[in-house]
């Protein structure tokens, strides 16, 4: 991600624990970059299957390691059938045998970055101006029949 290492070296210039600020800023990304994959696999028509969009997420508390903070964004979960929707997200985005990926995993990716960059760069001046870590907003997505919104006429996987 451009601008995130220019973004961690200035947290890492800021005396006394930034930890906190960190995890705050990640949260905030993690989610924005969700709600641009959501948009995206909905864009692209990715929804015939209502289980892989409805589960695109990620972990409630980011991870530390070696101190370095992140979070991944994926489609959790299986479907039904026992199919691995982080494995529909890859074989649609890179394609299979007969079928060419559309690359929308990349898209969604770049799209997100720009929006969580803006979002956590603000969030860390906001934190040099008052010193305390800036709330975040995590939205409470309830679980929508895509399936049924979007794509009513479609036979499910």
């Amino acid at each position: 991600m451009t601008g995130i290492d220019e973004l961690a070296e200035s947290l890492y210039k800021i005396e006394g624990d930034i930890e906190p600020l960190a995890k705050a800023m990640i949260m905030q990304g993690a989610e924005l970059m969700k709600q641009q994959r959501i948009a995206t696999a909905i864009a692209y028509g990715h929804v015939r299957d209502h289980y892989m969009v409805d589960n695109i997420g990620y972990a409630k508390r980011p991870r530390n390691i070696h101190g370095v903070i992140s979070n991944d964004v994926f489609s959790k979960g299986k479907d039904p059938k026992g199919v691995r929707n982080a494995e529909k997200e890859y074989l649609l985005h890179y394609g299979w045998s007969n079928y060419d990926g559309d690359h929308w995993v990349d898209e969604a990716d770049q799209l997100g970055q720009e929006i969580a960059y803006d979002k956590m760069s603000g969030m860390m001046d906001s934190y040099l101006e008052t010193g305390k870590v800036p709330e975040v907003k995590i939205s409470k997505r309830r679980k929508t029949k895509l399936h049924t919104i979007i794509c009513w006429n479609c036979k499910s996987i």
